[in-house]
Formats: C-alpha cells, structure tokens, sequence
C-alpha cells in the first residue's frame, strides 16, 4: 500500500438472528460523533467510556482491548469509509430489537487489537445512539 493511502473498509456480514437493519436509520447512518457524552440508559458512555474499558491502556479484565493509540481509534471512526458502511439494529436475547442503538461492525486495514477470546483483530464494532453519538466502540465482533 502507498504512504498516505488507505484501504477501504470491508462490511463484515451480520448475524441475521443478532441484527436488523432499522426502518429509518436518519442521522445514525451518516455520522459517529465522538465529541458528545452519550447517556445510554441513565449510564454516561462515549469516548471516554470505550477507551477506559478497551483502550491501549485499559486495565478491565475479560475485554476486547485496542492495540493502536485513543488517536489512531479516533481517526478510524471519523473515516468516511467506515461512517458510511450500514448500521443495525442489534436484538436482545427473548427478540427484542434495540431501536435506539445502531452498530456497525467494520474490517479495517490492519490488527487494530486483541477480542474478547484473545485473538489478534482487525474488525471494529462501533455502537451510536439514533443521533450518531458514540456509545461504545472495541475491537472486535459483538
């Protein structure tokens, strides 16, 4: 790859017993605002909140962890060619479909981190609320 040229994106397919594409998704599909705390269910997210949790320097144990830097996370979802890949609706367990949350779940161009199992990861799960402000994002499948 040339210096300064970046690979496209590439759609992972979804679990079609886990997602749905939403009816309306509006501004959802057209953005992921990482400026904005995101109040998800009274519980403050963003961020902040992903980087705590899956950052280069997060110490939670039993989670996804990044492997490049909060910036590096940060240009990646602000890429036009991951903000404009679809966003889903995930389904809860007993078939409930969570309107006000869109995923998106992303192949990038290089490892980006270590999943949930431990192995190494180029795949990037991003989760907004039906404005495009993040509410979580970690390397990974959901």
């Amino acid at each position: 790859m040339k210096a300064g040229k970046e690979a496209s994106a590439t759609q992972i397919p979804v679990d079609e017993n886990r997602f749905v594409l939403p009816d309306i998704p509006r501004v959802a599909q057209s953005r992921i605002n990482v400026a904005n705390v995101t109040h998800d269910n009274g519980k403050v997210r963003g961020f902040k909140y992903a980087m705590g949790k899956h950052g280069i320097n997060a110490t939670i144990p039993n989670k996804s962890r990044f492997v490049i830097t909060n910036d590096e996370v940060k240009m990646l979802l602000q890429r036009s060619d991951i903000v404009n890949k679809p966003v889903y609706n995930p389904i809860q367990i007993g078939g409930k479909v969570e309107v006000d949350k869109f995923v998106r779940q992303v192949g990038v161009d290089k490892i980006i981190g270590i999943d949930q199992s431990g192995r190494k990861t180029s795949i990037l799960t991003i989760i907004t609320d039906k404005k495009g402000n993040l509410i979580n994002t970690f390397p990974g499948k959901l």
